[in-house]
């Protein structure tokens, strides 16, 4: 699991206990901090990778652009060290929290989900159910509008369980 503070939140080995999982989430990061720490990310030789990152970006002003840049980025050197990546949606936050950063992360969510089209690789959209299109991140699911509750990684934990654990 690679991402930020949402990640890292999530009790990913508790959650899935019949796998084993890394937890590569840190708190803060955005794109460009991940690719800065792919070593150590590369030294676990996972076979796959669930990628979710964007929102710290996208607070910090960076463009869609760049964004997307760094993503893909992190993606490809995943692929070439034989990984099999699944991208994430990148979680959408509340409208009430973060106003119009909200169709930032949607825009981002677009571009991936046309990559992971274009290079044949898995896009998960972790937004289902947890999000509505008019209020983004549901309060049911969200202590502060940008992280998830327990009830909330749950349902994203189910959204990703048949890639988990398929072969």
């Amino acid at each position: 699991m690679i991402g930020d503070s949402i990640t890292a939140g999530g009790e990913w080995s508790e959650i899935f206990s019949q796998t084993k999982i890394a937890n590569r989430g840190i708190g803060g990061d955005r794109a460009e901090d991940i690719l800065r720490r792919m070593e150590p990310i590369f030294a676990v030789n996972a076979k796959k990778a669930f990628v979710m990152v964007g929102i710290n970006d996208i607070f910090r002003y960076e463009s869609i652009n760049t964004i997307f840049n760094n993503y893909t980025n992190i993606v490809q050197q995943l692929r070439s060290k034989g990984t099999e990546v699944y991208i994430q949606s990148t979680l959408e936050c509340s409208k009430s929290r973060c106003g119009n950063k909200l169709e930032k992360a949607r825009e981002l969510n677009e571009k991936l989900k046309a990559y992971a089209a274009q290079h044949e690789i898995a896009y998960i959209n972790i937004n289902n159910g947890l999000t509505s299109e008019t209020e983004g991140l549901l309060k049911e699911y969200t202590p502060d509008g940008i992280h998830l509750l327990g009830s909330g990684y749950l349902k994203w934990s189910k959204t990703i369980s048949p890639y988990v654990y398929s072969k």
